[in-house]
């Protein structure tokens, strides 16, 4: 028998995951934990398929944030964060290694 190997899910940088149904969130919560598919429609008492829809339902919704503004907002303020804190750590100056040296 081959063991198929599911893709996790990966929250998007800035995702209000509030917006998301209560079934979705509770499927999403347990297949961050790592449960399979099968193992969150056993603990659900709900079918292997209804996982299956919601988690795809998840995925639309991720797909759809990461097209929209909200997401690219999210994320520059992540890298100008990392920039600000890069420069408190080196003084001022980034090292070499981080394209701005020599």
């Amino acid at each position: 028998m081959r063991v198929r190997r599911e893709r996790r899910l990966k929250v998007p940088v800035g995702f209000d995951v509030s917006r998301l149904g209560p079934r979705e969130r509770q499927v999403l919560a347990m297949h961050e934990e790592g449960m399979s598919l099968g193992e969150i429609a056993e603990r659900l008492n709900v079918s292997y398929e209804a996982v299956k829809k919601a988690l795809q339902r998840v995925q639309r919704r991720f797909d759809r944030y990461r097209c929209s503004a909200d997401y690219r907002r999210a994320v520059e303020e992540q890298e100008e964060y990392l920039a600000r804190s890069l420069t408190r750590f080196y003084g001022g100056g980034l090292p070499t290694w981080a394209g701005r040296g020599r």
